[in-house]
């Protein structure tokens, strides 16, 4: 089990890109890639806190950078 774990309103405070509601959250896993959440019970998900991280470290930073990151995936 992960170590440091967030729920989703620390996620909200941990950084203000990641969308506050279970929609968009939803849209983030699915389309984006954004990790997949831990259930501490059936209505407590939580985020370890290394995949958020890296996750992060993984996203374009550029305009430029998400242009050819998308040219990579039609190939």
């Amino acid at each position: 089990m992960p170590q440091n774990l967030l729920t989703r309103r620390q996620l909200k405070q941990f950084n203000e890109a990641v969308p506050r509601s279970r929609s968009g959250l939803r849209k983030w896993i699915n389309k984006f890639g954004f990790p997949r959440p831990y259930y501490l019970n059936a209505n407590t998900p939580v985020w370890d806190e290394q995949e958020i991280l890296q996750w992060f470290e993984k996203r374009p930073r550029t305009h430029f950078d998400a242009k050819e990151q998308s040219l990579e995936v039609e190939k």
